[in-house]
């Protein structure tokens, strides 16, 4: 492996900039977002989809003005052909993530063969550039989470922690809704639209550790085609028909119903949902451990995320009690079931 020098990553992505900055002719759209008062901004250069990096964190979006904390250049290389500078590193030196090796702290850099989308951060700087091949050729899926690395690997090694599970309250309270896939995760946040309760998210949300708050980070709904017949009323507003059932329906809430949403809210506890056949829905205990099995391993798994992430997942399990929610088929039982332990405990 090379010995990268610690003016590599800099140098590279502010010659990038440059390069993006100096492309004449190039449709342009900026943008600026908020995440618990952490100012992102985003411009898309040579990108006619801009709805396919913004939709889905729309509700998230600012008119603050001044620069922001962290800047994402997204460049469409088909249309924008602004060249890359000369590489710094050398194939070898790419992990089987691809992510290279041999960085400083607070830097990243990553290229998806699959994808040909190459990334790289540099937190210092503020500055992340996202460079894609051709935005026209990615799967329909990356629509529903934006920038999910990107933001991971920025917030990290902060009070905030990125986790797998769906987030259901309001502005006294809520919960996180976690557990394996099949385990009726996603039925039972989505089973709270229209209820008293409010969504954050239904596949990652972000957690202030330090406040215990949850801080949602997509609006979007996403539905097994198995399971549109619970939600017939969702499935006028999935955005890729066309995908199903390869890929789940995504519905984006903050166009469609955007009172549903709830930007954060208090944690008071951790639900590990379980389909039982019966007809009402129940909660019993569960111990820490089940809820760390439920949380953690997913987590590091889809954020390809190092071991040390662990250990921050249990400190958050350890501070909650955790319960399994026993889930019935008669759906609006989970709402009320979750709405009324809330109330038991508002004052905990």
């Amino acid at each position: 492996m090379n010995v990268l020098l610690k003016s590599e990553v800099a140098s590279f992505l502010e010659a990038t900039r440059q390069r993006v900055e100096d492309a004449k002719d190039v449709q342009r759209s900026s943008y600026s977002f908020d995440w618990a008062n952490h100012r992102v901004g985003v411009e898309l250069v040579g990108i006619e989809d801009t709805a396919f990096f913004t939709d889905a964190i729309a509700h998230r979006l600012t008119a603050a003005v001044g620069s922001p904390e962290l800047m994402i250049y997204v460049v469409d290389d088909s249309q924008a052909q602004a060249i890359l500078p000369e590489p710094f590193w050398d194939p070898e030196d790419l992990d089987p993530y691809g992510r290279l090796q041999g960085l400083d702290e607070g830097e990243f850099a990553e290229y998806s063969s699959f994808n040909q989308v190459f990334t790289v951060i540099n937190r210092k700087a503020g500055l992340c550039v996202i460079w894609v091949r051709d935005v026209a050729s990615l799967p329909e899926w990356e629509r529903s989470f934006p920038f999910r690395t990107v933001l991971y690997q920025w917030f990290k090694n902060s009070s905030f922690l990125f986790v797998h599970a769906g987030a259901v309250g309001n502005e006294n309270g809520g919960v996180l809704l976690t557990g394996k896939g099949g385990m009726g995760k996603s039925t039972a946040t989505l089973s709270c639209l229209g209820s008293e309760l409010r969504y954050a998210g239904d596949d990652f949300v972000m957690i202030d550790t330090e406040n215990l708050e949850v801080h949602s980070l997509y609006n979007v709904a996403k539905l097994e085609a198995s399971n549109l017949h619970r939600f017939p009323h969702l499935v006028p507003f999935i955005s890729n028909k066309a995908s199903l059932p390869q890929e789940k329906g995504q519905v984006f809430l903050h166009f469609c119903n955007p009172g549903s949403l709830i930007l954060h809210f208090p944690i008071k506890a951790i639900f590990l949902p379980r389909f039982t056949g019966q007809e009402t829905t129940a909660l019993r205990p569960a111990t820490k451990a089940e809820a760390l099995r439920a949380l953690a391993p997913s987590t590091i798994g889809l954020l390809k995320a190092e071991t040390s992430l662990f250990a921050q997942i249990a400190r958050l399990v350890h501070q909650l009690p955790c319960y399994w929610i026993e889930t019935g088929t008669q759906l609006e039982t989970i709402p009320a079931t979750i709405f009324h332990w809330l109330n038991e405990h508002k004052d905990a």
